[in-house]
């Protein structure tokens, strides 16, 4: 039973992992349709956007914004 929840859990990071991976290569633009319409790793990514000025101004407000939007689904990698 503990295998099989430990199996679980990896197969979950390895799709997170994955979608992750597959919004990065996309427009910015695009990337922020998704994250309009609640998508937690299209608004973590766009709070990388901005955070780094990827394709956007650097805006520091708009990053964490999106940044906690993303947390306030449960994606880990946005909750630091």
């Amino acid at each position: 039973m503990k295998l099989k929840k430990i199996f679980s859990v990896m197969l979950v990071s390895i799709v997170l992992t994955s979608c992750s991976q597959n919004l990065s290569q996309m427009e910015t633009s695009d990337v922020a349709k998704l994250a309009q319409k609640g998508n937690p790793e299209a608004q973590y990514i766009m709070g990388l956007a901005y955070q780094n000025g990827w394709d956007v101004e650097k805006d520091y407000t708009k990053s964490k914004e999106w940044f906690e939007k993303s947390a306030a689904q449960n994606n880990n990698e946005a909750m630091y």
